[in-house]
């Protein structure tokens, strides 16, 4: 009786997955609802914070408030953290978290990352995991790069640098988030953003198990 009640508790793949991403977007929200977050130094609504940690997350890039004026450098971080987790996966910083810290990965853990990789098999599953973060961090590193040529000369190096990274992740990860409150409207003439922009949506979009194919 106590086997069967506890096979009946036992989550699987999916409810672990879904339960992960609804717990980092609570977590984002109530972070995002804090003073320090928000460039006032006020408290935002908590429907607000969840609604933007959800946007986030799920990389939609709807918004409630102006994400350049309303959240702070340190909300604006939140908000890039939260993209990343979204565009990447739980299940892949869960891995990153594991292997930093050298705790072993569980045949319950490499499970639910066949869930989310949606993979055949749990064969080379964390080694594959690697690789995606390695050519995520690559490829959105090289893209910031290129962003700073044109944000640093124009906001100075720490918010120059600062733009270019939270921009390329969000590129990349297809959020549709930015920290200029009209998009990219007033780069519509500069050939580097908007091509090192574009290949980053494109890249992205696509995926790295399309391009490794």
């Amino acid at each position: 009786m106590q086997i069967s009640l506890k096979n009946k508790t036992k989550l699987n793949g999916v409810q672990i997955l879904a339960l992960g991403f609804l717990a980092v977007i609570i977590i984002g929200a109530v972070i995002l609802s804090l003073p320090i977050s928000s460039r006032s130094g006020e408290p935002t609504n908590f429907l607000d914070a969840i609604f933007t940690s959800t946007s986030a997350v799920c990389v939609t890039g709807l918004i409630t408030l102006d994400t350049s004026t309303h959240w702070s450098t340190f909300g604006q971080t939140v908000i890039m953290a939260l993209i990343e987790i979204g565009g990447l996966g739980f299940m892949s910083f869960t891995v990153l978290i594991s292997l930093i810290l050298g705790k072993k990965i569980t045949l319950r853990e490499r499970l639910v990352m066949q869930e989310a990789m949606n993979t055949f098999s749990i064969q080379g599953l964390v080694r594959m995991v690697k690789y995606v973060l390695i050519f995520t961090v690559s490829v959105q590193f090289f893209g910031a790069l290129l962003l700073s040529t044109q944000f640093v000369p124009e906001y100075g190096i720490i918010k120059g640098f600062f733009y270019s990274i939270f921009h390329s992740i969000s590129a990349f990860c297809n959020a549709g988030f930015d920290l200029f409150g009209t998009s990219l409207v007033g780069y519509s003439n500069n050939t580097v953003v908007i091509l090192v922009i574009s290949a980053l949506i494109i890249i992205g979009g696509l995926g790295f198990t399309v391009l490794l194919e």
